[in-house]
């Protein structure tokens, strides 16, 4: 008996811990989705809103929208060549907005932060979890056990913060549609970003990048990969019922002239909630903690 205890407070601590684990795996772009290429609204058929970060001869940064009107006719294709397929593009409007980073929209900051990211891959980050003081909990029997073991399993956490390459998150997939808010605003000779995430449930599948956090800061990559792990025990997490809830997760970033991110904190609130998990045929229920993840860049900001 004390050995199946044993094995399921270990599981338990697996899940937990795997609920703040954030891959730290390269970041995968393509020509579809690099924050280098504009993003493109199209309005009607044949027009265009475009909306980029470009630096000017002077290396100030400015947000510009364009309105493009774009034309294309097919000819004969039996003609020559230059009687073939033409197209024509006619610039209708050019907008270049304030360098006044306080006078952007939503967009407009997103599309700064995405094109900051890139140019800071080559930072290290630290990634950092705190269980809350008793937060831990199980039903029956378990939660007892459980009790017993918070202190090591906050030790276990701090022990773990650890290193990792590049920007968190899949920000490359990033829009407004992930934000509540966003803003941006100048101190100094520095441009501050600052953005809240909208909430997000995840189940045994979640994914490290993908969701509306998960664009901005790194979530689990999935229990199920965790549980696979465990293939000598018969642990069905297939059947089971697991959520892992993040809240208030907040961006607030500080950026050079260079478009560089020099400092930063990403952080969030995870809280993995375990029903009807069964483990060598003994159930775990209403198990869960509360944890507070934190990656920062530069000491944080």
């Amino acid at each position: 008996m004390k050995k199946i205890i044993a094995l399921m407070l270990a599981m338990v601590m697996v899940f937990l811990l795997a609920a703040c684990f954030n891959g730290s795996g390269e970041e995968e772009t393509t020509a579809e989705n690099s924050i280098f290429d504009d993003s493109t609204v199209n309005n009607e058929p044949e027009t265009e809103v475009v909306t980029r970060v470009v630096t000017n001869e002077e290396g100030e940064t400015e947000v510009v929208t364009e309105i493009i009107e774009v034309e294309e006719t097919e000819k004969d294709t039996t003609k020559k060549p230059t009687e073939g397929k033409t197209e024509s593009t006619t610039k209708k409007q050019t907008t270049s907005v304030s360098k006044n980073p306080s006078d952007w929209n939503m967009d407009q900051v997103v599309a700064y932060y995405k094109k900051a990211c890139e140019n800071s891959s080559h930072v290290t980050s630290r990634q950092t979890m705190v269980m809350r003081k008793d937060s831990l909990k199980a039903a029956g029997g378990l939660g007892k056990f459980l009790s017993f073991a918070e202190g090591i399993i906050r030790g276990v956490m701090k022990l773990n913060a650890i290193d990792v390459p590049g920007i968190t998150g899949g920000h490359w997939d990033l829009t407004v549609n992930d934000c509540e808010t966003a803003k941006a605003y100048k101190s100094g000779n520095y441009t501050i970003v600052e953005m809240t995430m909208k909430d997000q449930t995840d189940g045994v599948y979640g994914k490290t990048f993908e969701g509306t956090v998960g664009h901005a800061i790194s979530v689990v990559n999935g229990v199920a990969e965790v549980a696979e792990q465990f293939s000598q025990f018969d642990v069905r997490y297939k059947e089971a019922d697991i959520k892992i809830h993040y809240t208030d997760a907040v961006v607030k970033v500080r950026i050079n002239e260079k478009d560089i991110i020099e400092k930063g904190t990403w952080k969030y609130v995870c809280t993995p909630v375990i029903n009807d998990l069964y483990i060598e045929g003994l159930e775990v229920d209403d198990a869960g903690a509360v944890i507070d993840y934190e990656v920062t860049l530069g000491g944080g900001f």
